[in-house]
């Protein structure tokens, strides 16, 4: 699993994100929060199955997936990229839709509805299918 945070304005209110992609299944699970702290990391990964968590240095990472009794391995390349690109197409999207972060409640629901039409209706190249269509009961 490899996870990250990242930001966005809303209403002039820096407003953070995480977002943690199973880097096999390309499936994304997105987490608002208001405040940069690690204790949102740490009840993020601990609602989690992975074991093993890519990250960057941040400290509020490190400090979330160890404190969750998960493994934290830095990694600033590699396996971490996934995430990294699923941070720009979020920007990209609240970009063209500006004008729907307008508070709190909109910046979660979008969030949310990223994740839902990520997860369920936007057809992956890699996988050549939608990544919750790959997964097997």
């Amino acid at each position: 699993m490899a996870i990250d945070d990242s930001s966005l304005k809303v209403n002039n209110r820096k407003c953070f994100f995480l977002v943690a992609v199973d880097i096999k299944k390309k499936i994304i699970k997105i987490h608002p929060y208001i405040t940069n702290f690690y204790e949102f990391v740490r009840d993020f990964v601990s609602k989690m199955k992975a074991e093993k968590f890519y990250a960057d240095k941040a400290p509020w990472l490190k400090r979330g997936i160890t404190s969750a009794g998960k493994t934290y391995i830095h990694q600033t390349f590699g396996k971490r990229n996934y995430v990294e690109r699923v941070i720009l197409e979020i920007k990209q999207f609240a970009k063209k839709f500006r004008r729907s972060f307008q508070n709190l409640k909109s910046f979660y629901l979008n969030l949310k509805g990223f994740e839902a039409f990520y997860n369920f209706f936007r057809s992956h190249q890699s996988l050549k299918n939608i990544p919750a269509t790959s997964i097997k009961s």
